[in-house]
């Protein structure tokens, strides 16, 4: 992805939901000798300005205390929100109003702000008081080197708090670390449960063989059931909803669940809004969620500047590519009706009695069966192996090997037990 837009730099990150159990990071950053790119920084650790990414943060919080009581309230988002006196905050998705449902799966920054603001717009010191109070500022002690908490900063009970505050919840004036928004999503997909993320799940070595328990951010909880049900619902339509900023990500086989984020790069003091970093975080499968998952890919100069076509594509490549190796809980993508019912061939060299219980049992079709060679001298018979023990046999023998086709050996073009000349070239056929 990062080839095909032509970004500087991305980072994914993949997370087993229930126990936090990071199973993957990559990070790639364009070489500086060449447009090649290389394993790069540990950005998952760094602070970022999240964009809207945040916003699910800011909307859990409201959800679980209670500023919002009712999801279906309509809220007036306008065309701008001039709060205390700031320049106007702007939707690029706007519309007039939405129900409070919307404001996540719509990427709504006015909706967010009103709602926070309604509670904290008094004492904007309070809203870092209750992020704190959660355990998000906490050290994750992932054991991955530079890792950093987010900033946040406690702000003032004054107008340029109140500014301050307007922004921060929907993703700017702060600096947060991927990981540390990942756990958020994480723990709404757990059900609420806030388990800590972490490289290392068990010790092992010379009289040690420990399974380290899962743990916790704070006191278990980041939000209630009730309240991830809610937020799994609003994320889930940011993808499959009719107004989703995310609906490139719909696919037939794993429905994904997540929010789109955009940010603009700070350059000498000032928003540069030709350069952007795209997020998405998310997880999956949506009904029952596995796995968590965040991917940043850092400005994009061609062919897909949004974050779903960007990041977004990225996650959902990776929920395919898990569910096509079984490992969303599926055991197959086949469906009835699509081939007709075949048994397959049965390739086996042995015990002809051995092999036709087994071929019985099993309920397999016809069996091709080889009889071992058992040839002192001359050449090997490999008459049923596989490409590799063949090629072992064979090479091992001093022979040289050619090859067609896939499956087991068939057919070996110098016969078995014919004189062995070191050097000469023997040409198998395989077949399925």
């Amino acid at each position: 992805m990062l080839t095909t837009c032509n970004a500087d730099w991305g980072v994914a990150v993949l997370m087993e939901v229930s126990t936090g159990n990071i199973k993957a990071i990559s990070n790639l950053e364009k070489s500086p000798s060449s447009d090649e790119y290389i394993e790069g920084m540990n950005r998952a650790v760094l602070g970022y300005e999240p964009g809207s990414v945040v916003k699910t943060l800011s909307m859990m919080i409201a959800v679980e205390d209670g500023i919002v009581k009712d999801v279906d309230e309509v809220i007036t988002t306008g065309h701008g929100f001039a709060y205390a006196g700031g320049r106007p905050i702007t939707d690029s998705h706007g519309v007039a109003s939405m129900p409070v449902r919307e404001v996540i799966e719509r990427s709504s920054n006015i909706g967010m702000a009103k709602i926070i603001t309604s509670r904290y717009g008094d004492n904007p010191g309070a809203f870092y008081t209750r992020l704190k109070k959660l355990g998000f500022l906490d050290p994750m002690n992932t054991g991955i080197a530079g890792e950093r908490p987010p900033r946040i900063d406690s702000v003032a009970s004054n107008r340029g708090g109140r500014i301050a505050l307007s922004r921060m919840c929907y993703g700017y004036s702060t600096e947060i670390p991927p990981l540390y928004t990942l756990s958020i999503y994480n723990a709404i997909a757990n059900d609420g449960k806030y388990v800590r993320p972490r490289l290392v799940e068990r010790l092992l070595g010379e009289g040690i063989d420990s399974v380290l328990p899962v743990s916790y951010v704070r006191d278990t909880m980041a939000c209630s059931p009730r309240t991830a049900e809610i937020m799994r619902m609003m994320l889930t339509n940011v993808v499959w909803g009719d107004h989703g900023t995310g609906k490139l990500l719909r696919n037939d086989k794993v429905r994904i669940a997540g929010k789109t984020g955009t940010c603009y790069i700070i350059e000498n003091g000032a928003y540069n809004t030709g350069k952007k970093r795209l997020a998405f975080c998310g997880f999956f499968p949506a009904e029952k969620p596995l796995y968590s998952c965040i991917v940043l890919t850092c400005y994009p100069k061609q062919n897909m500047f949004g974050a779903a076509s960007t990041s977004g594509t990225v996650l959902k490549n990776i929920a395919l590519k898990m569910f096509s190796r079984g490992m969303l809980n599926n055991s197959s993508d086949y469906r009835e009706g699509e081939h007709a019912p075949t048994k397959p061939t049965f390739f086996a060299s042995g015990g002809q009695r051995r092999i036709k219980n087994v071929r019985d049992n099993l309920g397999m079709g016809s069996v091709k069966y080889f009889e071992p060679g058992n040839h002192k001298s001359g050449v090997p018979s490999v008459l049923g192996y596989n490409l590799r023990d063949a090629i072992n046999v064979l090479e091992s023998a001093g022979l040289e090997v050619d090859f067609n086709g896939t499956g087991y050996v068939v057919a070996q073009s110098l016969s078995p037990g014919s004189t062995l000349r070191p050097g000469s070239r023997v040409r198998l056929t395989l077949n399925q």
